[in-house]
């Protein structure tokens, strides 16, 4: 009876792990953290009284990357604007990518919204920013 006991015993910690297997893909994903955050871009921006701010651009270890920015209307008057064309430059002035964020509503003066534009497209090596408005 003993036997079985142990057997049945030592058959559910090695069928479980020990629970060890677990505590190790949680210590992996702790190391999945943005490698590259391309601090060069978030400079802040006007494009025709369209305050640019709080720029981000951050390159994830799978080469995924996420550009976020607040656009708020620094006109007088309502703003109606489309998206924003987002050209990223690498340090030759080259263009590397074209993301659109988009807005598709008219901006109330200092009125604030977000954009957000991701690609699977590695952007580690962008060193500027610049926006084209699309109405």
């Amino acid at each position: 009876m003993k036997k079985i006991i142990i057997s049945s015993f030592i058959m559910i910690v090695l069928a479980s792990g020990c629970g060890c297997k677990n505590k190790l893909k949680k210590e992996e994903n702790l190391q999945k953290l943005p490698v590259t955050v391309n601090f060069e871009v978030n400079e802040d921006q006007v494009v025709d009284g369209l305050k640019i701010e709080n720029i981000s651009l951050i390159t994830d270890e799978k080469g995924m990357s996420k550009f976020t920015a607040t656009v708020t209307n620094g006109n007088k008057t309502a703003y109606n604007i489309s998206s924003l064309k987002i050209i990223l430059k690498d340090s030759k002035n080259k263009k590397v990518q074209t993301l659109v964020g988009y807005i598709g509503k008219e901006l109330e003066p200092e009125q604030m919204t977000e954009i957000n534009a991701s690609t699977a497209a590695d952007l580690s090596t962008v060193v500027s920013v610049k926006f084209d408005i699309v109405r």
